[in-house]
């Protein structure tokens, strides 16, 4: 019974980390990673080749390089993505899913340092194929990969040169392959499956063995406790899948984890480039630290945004910048898209109305009863041109009556219902001992 969740107080005293996705996104790549770089059988290197050919797809240099860059040779920067997306939220709602979680990590190859900065999903940035401000989290929505790229590029000046992109089904196909993980839970609990069903998934407090929806439950739901715990809920999830899967040798195991990753991830890194990170990573102890962009929760036209603290952004960025070998950038180059809509930035706080802060709700098809859609969903503004609009969505949603149907990344415009404030913790510094086969540590 290892996995034991702390107190509260031993919690702030620790002073973790706690942004309450990034480790879990995290953690997928660095699994990945670990597999390609154990997987030492011919059998099992030339099956995790075609993992990866499989999941490659090429998105070009980056605008702000003026060469291509290699992870072998070069200081390189990889967005990574979260994107709530199942197999079934995918048929039916297509390309119009968001991002549940963003974060550049910068890799520098001369010290082995890894920095991570986690971009709050509602942060009000420019986005290109708007050509207007909005939640970051929708930069996907209108043009999936490319277009989220280009939002991190011009809201922090920062080169994207490598991107993977995760999904919820890889996680937990990854659980299952383990045979299921061991947790002690902290506290009873009931909450939906990945399929948004309600009350599907029931779970005791105490020392119990999780499948893969259990396991995602348990890192996801918001109900139970506080953000704080939560960011600890998923730590002890994923220390229990990293333990798990570096102990497991047998080609086996393996082979059925990398069956488990195939097709529930996309990446523009080649195989070779992949095998070189996860050399480096295990090979060498590693230092990840982890940083926070400041700012303020804010509300236009009664919708909620993060509206970050650019002063502290650019400071973020030029720390990146010179992690990767870049010289410094200005506040006007951050601010160039803002300026536009100063007026806007500068309107007076609002408060959403007490129907406002409810999230949307959904009609179950053939019946009249509505279901709580996800939280996420309830926020996205209506797009006036349709050259951007996913095929999916409808031109007009003012006009529409709680029981019409509509795809549910196109809400009608309500305040997102989980108002992510961010507090303005220290950037910390951890210390990460790679994991070999024969070693049973985890970050």
């Amino acid at each position: 019974m290892e996995n034991k969740i702390e107190t509260k107080q031993e919690y702030k005293t620790k002073k973790y980390w706690t942004r309450k996705r990034v480790t879990w996104y995290v953690a997928i790549p660095l699994i990945i990673f670990l597999l390609i770089g154990t997987a030492s059988a011919v059998y099992l290197v030339n099956k995790a080749k075609d993992v990866v050919d499989n999941a490659y797809e090429s998105v070009g240099k980056s605008d702000k390089r003026d060469d291509v860059v290699e992870p072998l040779k070069d200081h390189v920067s990889i967005l990574i993505m979260g994107v709530d997306e199942s197999e079934k939220r995918a048929d039916a709602y297509g390309d119009a899913i968001r991002t549940d979680a963003l974060m550049l990590l910068t890799l520098n190859k001369d010290d082995k340092s890894i920095k991570l900065l986690s971009i709050p999903r509602d942060t009000r940035v420019y986005i290109e194929s708007r050509k207007k401000m909005d939640k970051i989290t929708h930069a996907h929505v209108f043009g999936g990969v490319d277009s989220t790229i280009k939002t991190v590029e011009e809201f922090l000046d920062i080169p994207v040169d490598f991107y993977v992109k995760f999904n919820f089904d890889s996680f937990m196909e990854i659980v299952n392959s383990l045979g299921g993980i061991d947790v002690d839970v902290p506290v009873s609990f009931t909450e939906q499956d990945s399929n948004d069903k309600q009350g599907a998934i029931k779970i005791e407090k105490g020392y119990q063995h999780l499948n893969g929806e259990q396991a995602l439950a348990l890192a996801r739901t918001r109900h139970i406790d506080s953000d704080m715990m939560r960011g600890q809920r998923q730590q002890l999830v994923l220390e229990a899948v990293m333990k798990k899967a570096v102990s497991f040798q047998s080609v086996t195991k393996l082979s059925s984890m990398l069956d488990a990753i195939n097709n529930n991830f996309k990446t523009n890194l080649t195989f070779d480039q992949m095998l070189t990170i996860a050399k480096n990573m295990m090979n060498t102890s590693i230092q990840m630290e982890k940083l926070q962009i400041e700012g303020e929760d804010k509300y236009i036209d009664h919708i909620y945004y993060y509206q970050p603290d650019m002063e502290n952004v650019l400071k973020i960025t030029n720390e990146l910048r010179a992690h990767i070998g870049l010289a410094p950038t200005t506040l006007a180059n951050l601010n160039k898209h803002r300026n536009d809509n100063i007026a806007e930035d500068k309107k007076p706080a609002q408060k959403p109305s007490k129907n406002e802060d409810k999230p949307a709700q959904k009609p179950d098809k053939g019946t009249n009863n509505n279901t709580s859609k996800p939280d996420e969903d309830a926020d996205l503004e209506p797009d006036n041109n349709t050259e951007t609009k996913p095929e999916a969505k409808p031109d007009d949603q003012t006009g529409q009556q709680q029981g019409d149907k509509k795809p549910e990344a196109t809400a009608s415009p309500n305040p997102g219902t989980e108002n992510n404030a961010n507090p303005k913790n220290d950037n910390q510094t951890n210390n990460l001992v790679s994991p070999s086969p024969n070693n049973g540590s985890n970050k």
